[in-house]
């Protein structure tokens, strides 16, 4: 057998320190793929844990802020249920206001109750010295003015009427009188009412009993008013200027006698001239 030579053996060094190397940097490069594979796994590891330590923290806190959160709300609705400090005070205060305040001490005597007078109603005023009025079919009327009647009562037929130019029922008398002459009552009574005719002008109605009432019209300056009890013979007022609707027949006495709103005939009452 054929030794080698020293060319070949160098050779063959050569080679076998190459192979060594490349062996070398192999497994060099595969403890290094390992090492990287090892702590990429360690890495992977570590990062799992710490999301799952991270996971269970935040899963921890939320429950217990959720327990937190639910006493906090209860704590809450039973303060905001109780009545605080100033609302007590105000509710003592408000008690206090309603209750009397009392002193034995001092408290005076209060005398016994008595019952409250029973209550009456107003009495009507009574007038002084008032009339009694009885006027009644039989009475007598003095007469108002002292004059010719120149319009008669007559309530059956018609009667002519001057200024109207008509025929009409009438149910007073008409007194031919000078203006401003003193017109006086025909008999006690009570003025009942003063007021503005359109035909006869201011007129007075005075009140006798019994339901009789006479009317005067065509008066001005009247010295009495309404309420005012006047005696017969008593001047009531003057006779005024005739209205539109007498200018025919002049100036006049309007005087009507009523019993129950029912025209009367004065006449029938009407004393005799002196």
């Amino acid at each position: 057998m054929n030794k080698p030579s020293v060319g070949e053996c160098n050779a063959g060094c050569v080679w076998f320190a190459q192979m060594e190397v490349i062996v070398n940097r192999k497994k060099r490069k595969v403890d290094g793929e390992k090492i990287f594979s090892i702590v990429a796994s360690l890495a992977i590891v570590a990062a799992l844990v710490v999301g799952v330590i991270s996971i269970v923290k935040t899963t921890s806190n939320s429950k217990k802020q959720n327990y937190i959160d639910l006493n906090v709300a209860e704590n809450t609705t039973t303060d905001e249920d109780k009545p605080t400090e100033i609302e007590r005070q105000t509710d003592r205060t408000a008690i206090q206001d309603t209750e009397p305040e009392t002193d034995p001490e001092t408290e005076p005597e209060t005398e016994p109750a008595t019952e409250p007078a029973a209550a009456t109603e107003p009495e009507t005023p009574v007038q002084v010295n008032a009339p009694v009025l009885s006027f009644n079919d039989s009475s007598n009327l003095l007469w108002p003015v002292n004059g010719d009647i120149i319009l008669g009562y007559n309530m059956d037929n018609t009667i002519y009427f001057p200024t109207l130019d008509q025929y009409k029922c009438n149910p007073a008398i008409i007194i031919s009188a000078e203006v401003g002459t003193d017109v006086v009552s025909a008999a006690q009574g009570v003025v009942e009412d003063i007021y503005e005719d359109p035909i006869v002008g201011t007129s007075m109605v005075v009140s006798l009993g019994n339901g009789y009432k006479l009317i005067y019209g065509q008066l001005s300056d009247l010295s009495v008013g309404i309420s005012d009890t006047v005696e017969a013979g008593t001047v009531i007022g003057k006779v005024a200027n005739p209205t539109k609707y007498f200018t025919e027949e002049g100036s006049n006495l309007y005087f009507e006698l009523v019993k129950d709103d029912s025209p009367v005939d004065p006449m029938l009452h009407l004393i005799d001239k002196e």
